[in-house]
């Protein structure tokens, strides 16, 4: 059977980096926001990729989902 993973939201993925800039631990973080410590740092990479820089603000642009591969929707007009 698939593992399913829960998605953070963009609020959780703000307030994780703002912990962060603050000195929470790990531990702490994932307690309040449910985000794993693997997975935080993997969301601090993409947000310093993405002009994010430790202890300034967190623009959406730094959190937000990123493009999806793979074949579009196919779009119907609704009669």
């Amino acid at each position: 059977m698939p593992i399913h993973r829960k998605h953070s939201t963009i609020a959780e993925r703000t307030q994780a980096l703002t912990l962060h800039a603050c000195g929470t631990k790990y531990s702490e973080i994932e307690a309040i926001t449910g985000i794993k410590a693997e997975a935080f740092k993997q969301l601090l990479r993409k947000a310093k990729q993405r002009g994010y820089l430790p202890g300034g603000p967190v623009k959406d642009e730094h959190v937000c989902d990123g493009a999806k591969s793979g074949r579009p929707k196919v779009i119907t007009e609704a009669i």
